[in-house]
Order: structure tokens, then sequence, then C-alpha cells
């Protein structure tokens, strides 16, 4: 029983401390468990205590800064990817959305201002509490969106492996990236009069799917790279 839970209390300590730290952090629990609480203190005594100094020196490298602001950059990301989501399945299905109002904001490349519209909230508070069909997935497929991700994910990771980006180097070169397509659509809108009706739909989607398909995966790799950076400068 007490090495069962010695060797579990390691473990956790082994996973979650920083990696030039670990060894020591476990082998000093271990060394002052066996060699002085187990024996002066009892068994039961004692593993109390191993699990008190076992959840204080996990917590202590979970809830740190550090890791508090990747979970920022993660919960940022998935609110951009469930809002884009919610947009893009909003202007291919609701019949009722004002034709003129979208034709205003083409002509002024401004469709991000559906985000100030009411009825868009309403429709995603149940859009996301009914859930949805799993038919309702071709509303985010693009072509282009796609090949062009799948390749700006690429140039992305071939850059961090041979550059070894910092996660605010590797944060400005995904948002460069994403914002080619944004780019691309607002000056189609802006300066190519041949741009109107149906042909906006497609240039939107491709301008939001592009940063849908591409937020989820680079913000896993920036989230990992601003939880790491303790370890970094610690064993720097």
């Amino acid at each position: 029983m007490h090495n069962t839970l010695l060797n579990l209390s390691i473990w956790f300590i082994q996973h979650i401390a920083p990696n030039n730290i670990n060894d020591d952090l476990s082998g000093d629990l271990a060394e002052e468990y066996t060699q002085h609480i187990l024996p002066e203190q009892g068994s039961v005594k004692a593993s109390l205590w191993l699990l008190r100094q076992t959840s204080l020196t996990c917590a202590h490298y979970v809830f740190t800064f550090v890791n508090g602001i990747a979970f920022i950059v993660a919960l940022i990301g998935l609110s951009i990817f469930s809002l884009l989501a919610a947009a893009i399945f909003w202007l291919s299905n609701v019949p009722s959305f004002d034709v003129s109002l979208w034709q205003t904001w083409s002509q002024q490349a401004s469709h991000h201002r559906l985000v100030f519209e009411p009825d868009f909230w309403q429709f995603i508070a149940q859009f996301y509490a009914d859930g949805f069909l799993v038919s309702s997935f071709y509303n985010w497929i693009d072509v282009t969106a796609v090949f062009y991700s799948l390749l700006a994910l690429y140039v992305l990771a071939k850059l961090d492996k041979a550059k070894t980006l910092t996660a605010f180097k590797y944060a400005l070169s995904a948002i460069a990236l994403m914002s080619v397509p944004y780019l691309w659509g607002t000056y189609q809108f802006l300066f190519n009069d041949m741009v109107t009706g149906p042909q906006t739909g497609p240039i939107v989607a491709t301008m939001w799917l592009t940063i849908m398909y591409m937020i989820l995966p680079t913000t896993y790799q920036l989230a990992k790279k601003t939880a790491n950076r303790r370890t970094l400068t610690l064993s720097d």
C-alpha cells in the first residue's frame, strides 16, 4: 500500500513538474516520506502527509501564471472557432436575414458586423443548446479554404521546426497566414465590381472558414509553447 501510494505520487510529480527538476522533487519527497514521516507518524498520518505534499507540489506547477495564460489562449481559440462555426451556419440557413444589409456589408467589406446583430447571438444560444445535425457539416466545407489551410499549417510547421519559434513569433506567423484569405476577400469586395449577389457567399466562406480550420491547431501549438515556456526558462 505504501509503495503503491508513493509510486503514484512520484508518477504525478514526474509528469507535471518541469523536466529539469522533477527528479529532484520526487527524490526529496520519497526520502522524506520513507526515512522520516512514515517511521515517526505511522501509516495513516504518513499517507495523508504524502497526499498533501503531492497535491501542493502538482498544484504549484499546474496553476501557474504561465499555464493560466495558456488556458486563456486555448479559450480564445475555442471561442473564435465556435463563433465562426455558428456564423457560417446562420448565414447559410436563416431565410429571414436582411439581404440589403448583407449587400451593404459586402460593399464595405464589413461582414464582421454580423457579431453586433442581436438576432445572431440569440441564434448562437439556440444553436449550441439544441446541438446540430451531422448533415449540417457541409456548411463548413470549402475546398479552397481546406487546401489553403493545409498548406498554411504545413508552412507554419516547417517554419517552426527550422526556426524554433517563440510563442509570440508563432502567434504572429499564424495570424499572418490566416489573414491572407481575409485580406484577399476584402480586396475583392472593395475593388472588384464584378463581385455581387451570390458570388459574395463563396468569398466570405473562404475568408472565414480558413480561420476556422486553422484556429484550433494553431491555438493548441501556441498554448503548448506558452505552457512550456516556464520549463525552458528554468532549464536555461
